[in-house]
């Protein structure tokens, strides 16, 4: 245990480097999974599909980690520093994504940036205990696939 605080001299800084590794490797996924050559090879339906279950699986897996980063937003300004930061970073991919996917009419019009927080947000429900619990999580990924799809997609014209 010594050596443990030689390295991360507090359970917080433990904590906030654990939750910085996960929402590193959260950008990751999200920037791997939305590329607009994707949407050329398999069109929007099996992008989102992968997308949400590659998230599902992401957030099951690091369930612990998020959950308790999460809880610890409102007592660490360092993991709300550490949570906005990678946000920002997540919020610029649904940028380039929607941008680019709208270039190529894949994505339906409207304000790019209110389109990606929109986006942003939907994808974070994604983190949910629901989502997470396997026997449920087939029919729910496939039902937030429908909404990402319905929502996105160029013939989904109105104001969001």
């Amino acid at each position: 245990m010594a050596t443990f605080y030689v390295h991360l001299p507090t359970k917080t800084v433990a904590l906030t480097a654990a939750f910085a590794k996960v929402m590193d490797e959260l950008v990751e996924v999200v920037e791997a999974h939305l590329q607009v050559d994707g949407l050329q090879r398999a069109g929007l339906e099996a992008m989102m599909q992968a997308f949400v279950e590659a998230s599902v699986a992401f957030f099951t897996s690091r369930s612990l980690v998020m959950r308790k980063g999460l809880a610890g937003l409102p007592d660490s300004q360092e993991l709300r520093r550490v949570y906005r930061d990678h946000e920002a970073l997540a919020f610029e991919r649904f940028v380039d994504f929607i941008s680019n996917g709208q270039a190529h009419g894949f994505i339906r019009s409207g304000n790019v940036d209110e389109l990606a927080r929109i986006f942003l947000v939907l994808s974070q429900g994604l983190n949910n205990p629901l989502l997470l619990d396997q026997e449920a999580r087939s029919t729910l990924s496939s039902k937030m696939t429908d909404v990402f799809v319905g929502w996105l997609g160029p013939s989904c014209e109105t104001d969001p």
